[in-house]
């Protein structure tokens, strides 16, 4: 079993799951620091919003670019077998 970066894709005002991505291999220090996490959720369990920012930093760092004009989009670590 892996631990992976999950991003979910919500329609707008709603929440329902559009879309899931998995992201393998991303340092999770590094999204810690992205998303400015604390030292409560160290190994990033809890969701977290991606804003027009972030989406930058993301797209610059895993090379996927989200419609946050389109989805709420949010971010966590998750067990994936």
């Amino acid at each position: 079993m892996a631990i992976n970066l999950i991003i979910e894709l919500s329609e707008k005002d709603s929440k329902y799951v559009a879309s899931q991505i998995e992201v393998s291999d991303v340092d999770i220090q590094t999204i810690r620091r992205i998303f400015s996490v604390g030292e409560d959720d160290p190994l990033m369990y809890n969701s977290y919003k991606i804003d027009e920012n972030i989406n930058e930093i993301l797209y610059s760092y895993i090379g996927i670019k989200l419609n946050i004009q389109k989805y709420d989009c949010y971010a966590g670590y998750r067990a994936c077998s």
